[in-house]
């Protein structure tokens, strides 16, 4: 086998493997979902491209021509190094994180599979290969999926939306739109091209319309409106094109008239049986009908975007980088999104979200990627029309992926597995382009190249290096540092000190994930904190690595408000055990609440800290900023409300807490704490009394009213409170006569 044949089938080799990333979700890894499919991938494109470019440089052939296609994902690739450069955080752009595994170095995998894939997978057949590969990969999803709706197989969401093995409904949805569209196509080509008659060809087409049902019907099972109505939207411009342009196929003509008229009758009977049981206890269709302009998701959405348009005007040229919209979701934050989760890092629209990470350029040169496609579709050569390399029906079926795609892009955001099929499409179309389409022979070679010159001798190591060094150095850390994290949060339940030790080791390190690690410490500390059955020594270990771990990502991240509440709610924490971190949690928390004024959650952690340390005044301010911000925030309005008791002032109280509670005297801990702060014992009896009243079998809350009663100095009710325990369940009998001993002594129990 000569040089070329062993370097394109360790490339096909690796192309076709791609597809199959889509199972890849190891135990034992952090956001497994997510981190083994993309490490996977870069494995995979980091080795291709060691081989093709010894190809190319062996034989000229292989390289591609510079052209529309080309040129658009060239200048989209550029334009996000670019923005990640001038953005706001050059190396998360770069990096991103194991949650999300995008950012530049995801991009730039992303071109180098598109380009090699164009240049290799052009050879006969390969694309072919590719694409059943990819059908067949869809098909053993669909079934795993299949299992999950059945019960057999746990779904990770924890929910009835099925994921297979993306752990994501939404995601695995786009998987399956894609493939609907990508099967019907293959099976117009098949079909264009006569291979459809006779026995084995409707055993053929069977398979074929196996697979899109099935797809169909997993697609429908993930309940993700926005993949659904792409779907639907692309079904509809695929007919309508049909319909109005297909002059020879009749009876195309006819079934696309079908599919539109059965697209109406659908949606109409939808509306008709909106409000029937029929819909409401189809979990589907029931999401479809809440979709309305007041519901949260559909508001949240609407302000979300508003946000996004914010931070264009900031950066309108280059954007902010990629992985970077959370700078402008606090900067921008708009009280209005209490009631949603707290933190944002997209915008849940791709287009904003490439206007954030690459300004106008950014959304223009993406953009320019549909443009383009759409161009190579449906532009007119010179040619005679036979040897056009679509027929009209595989034109309308490709653009109805795009449109569809396009579509649910405006609801959602992106992955690795959406990419990669976005990609493959682009290069199949760029190989079309080329000359070197699904029928089309391998790029012909030079005799002369057969065989490696002494200056290929000397390159083919070379890249080999490289690539071996990529590899490693891109991924490998990456593995090792993630798989030790999970290993660090999985032990520190049973082992805290053997936690640390990991949490030690992966300190002394810098890799992709080490501001999640830094917050994971963090969390895992404040717990620690908190048990007794942890030593004082471990505690404190935990705390001082915290703080100085947390410390380090504050200062490189300094203009990030989630990075300061997180380090300053600890300190305000490990402060409650050491008073020496009280100035320093307040310094830290006043500065998160500078990049993010409006953020409730950090004027809560800010007004806590005030309180705690006795500075009423400042705590009534601050709760005051997250009342008025959004009245409607029950939660603000408790903070508010307990700060003013702090401060003394019980009529203003009295006021804010009465209309949601019904009382000026609420039975919430928070209050509870305030009353206890001021003295008012008669307050904290009455509130305890009433929680026994609802709970008169609770041990617990019988004792926390004796305290109360021993503390306002009516001792023999708190005796009295005491029999009732030890009535109520003899276990406590010894701790009850004990404390009774004691109070009829004159001494605190």
């Amino acid at each position: 086998m000569n040089t070329n044949k062993i370097l394109v089938n360790i490339i096909l080799g690796g192309l076709y493997l791609v597809p199959l990333v889509v199972f890849i979700a190891p135990d034992g890894m952090f956001f497994p979902f997510i981190v083994g499919k993309n490490l996977a991938f870069r494995v995979i494109a980091e080795v291709i491209l060691g081989a093709w470019l010894i190809l190319v440089y062996h034989d000229p052939a292989y390289r591609l021509k510079w052209s529309p296609l080309l040129v658009a994902v060239t200048v989209f690739v550029v334009v996000s190094v670019l923005a990640c450069v001038f953005g706001e955080n050059p190396y998360k752009s770069f990096w991103s994180n194991f949650e999300r595994m995008e950012g530049v170095v995801t991009h730039l995998h992303l071109y180098l599979y598109f380009v090699v894939a164009t240049s290799v997978l052009g050879k006969k057949d390969a694309w072919w290969k590719f694409l059943h590969i990819s059908i067949f990969v869809s098909v053993i999803v669909g079934g795993y999926a299949l299992l999950q709706l059945a019960g057999k197989i746990p779904i990770a969401q924890s929910s009835s939306r099925i994921d297979a093995t993306f752990g994501n409904s939404a995601y695995l949805a786009a998987y399956m739109m894609f493939h609907v569209f990508l099967t019907s196509f293959v099976l117009a080509r098949t079909w264009v091209q006569g291979k459809l008659r006779g026995q084995n060809g409707k055993i053929l087409a069977l398979g074929y319309i196996t697979a899109i049902v099935l797809e169909t019907a997993i697609l429908y099972g993930t309940q993700t409106r926005g993949a659904i109505l792409g779907f639907g939207v692309g079904i509809v411009t695929t007919a309508v094109l049909v319909f109005f342009f297909e002059k020879e196929q009749k009876v195309v003509r006819k079934v696309a008239l079908g599919v539109l008229g059965g697209v109406v009758l659908l949606v109409l009977g939808f509306f008709v049986a909106k409000d029937t049981d029929f819909v409401r206890n189809n979990q589907t269709l029931a999401r479809f009908a809440s979709i309305s302009l007041t519901e949260t998701t559909t508001q949240s959405r609407f302000i979300i975007w508003g946000i996004a348009g914010e931070g264009f005007k900031e950066h309108p040229i280059l954007g902010w980088g990629q992985e970077n919209f959370n700078y402008v979701f606090n900067k921008y934050y708009d009280p209005r999104m209490y009631a949603q989760e707290s933190w944002f890092d997209r915008a849940h629209n791709v287009f904003l979200d490439w206007v954030i990470a690459g300004g106008l350029l950014g959304i223009l040169s993406y953009l320019s990627l549909f443009g383009v496609a759409l161009w190579y579709l449906w532009r007119r050569d010179n040619q005679k029309e036979k040897s056009a390399p679509f027929s009209l029906l595989e034109k309308s079926i490709l653009t109805g992926l795009l449109v569809g795609y396009f579509f649910q892009n405006l609801f959602v955001f992106d992955n690795l597995t959406s990419y990669l099929l976005f990609f493959g499409v682009l290069g199949y179309l760029e190989s079309v382009r080329q000359g070197q389409s699904v029928s089309a022979h391998a790029p012909k070679r030079h005799k002369k190249n057969e065989t490696l010159s002494l200056q290929n001798v000397a390159i083919a190591p070379l890249v080999i290096v490289l690539t071996v060094f990529s590899v490693y150095g891109l991924n490998a850390k990456a593995f090792t540092g993630n798989r030790e994290l999970l290993s660090a949060l999985a032990t520190a339940e049973q082992n805290p000190a053997g936690s640390f030790e990991l949490f030690k080791n992966l300190s002394a390190h810098q890799f992709m994930g080490t501001g999640e690690f830094r917050e994971h410490l963090v969390r895992t500390g404040f717990t620690l904190l908190s048990r007794s059955d942890v030593s004082a020594g471990v505690k404190e270990e935990f705390a001082k690595l915290a703080m100085e771990e947390m410390g380090k990502q504050a200062e490189e991240d300094s203009g990030n408000a989630r990075t300061q509440l997180i380090l300053g709610s600890f300190l305000a924490g490990v402060s409650q055990y050491n008073a020496k971190y009280n100035d320093a949690a307040i310094a830290v928390l006043e500065k998160a609440r500078a990049l993010s004024p409006q953020k409730q959650d950090i004027l809560f952690s800010l007004g806590t800290a005030y309180v705690d340390t006795k500075a009423y005044d400042k705590a009534v301010a601050t709760f005051k900023s997250a009342y008025d911000a959004d009245p409607r925030f029950e939660t603000a309005r408790k903070m508010y409300g307990a700060s003013l008791l702090y401060a003394g002032d019980k009529k203003l109280a009295q006021e804010i807490l009465e209309p949601i509670y019904g009382t000026s005297t609420p039975s919430d801990d928070v209050f509870l704490k305030a009353y206890l702060h001021l003295g008012d014992y008669k307050t904290v009896i009455t509130v305890l009394t009433r929680r026994v009243v609802e709970d008169p079998t609770n041990p617990q809350k019988l004792f926390s009213l004796a305290s109360a009663y021993f503390e306002a100095g009516d001792r023999e009710r708190a005796i009295q409170t005491m029999q009732k325990v030890a009535v109520l369940d003899p276990v406590f009998k010894q701790q009850v006569d004990f404390y009774i001993k004691e109070i009829k002594a004159g001494r605190h129990p």
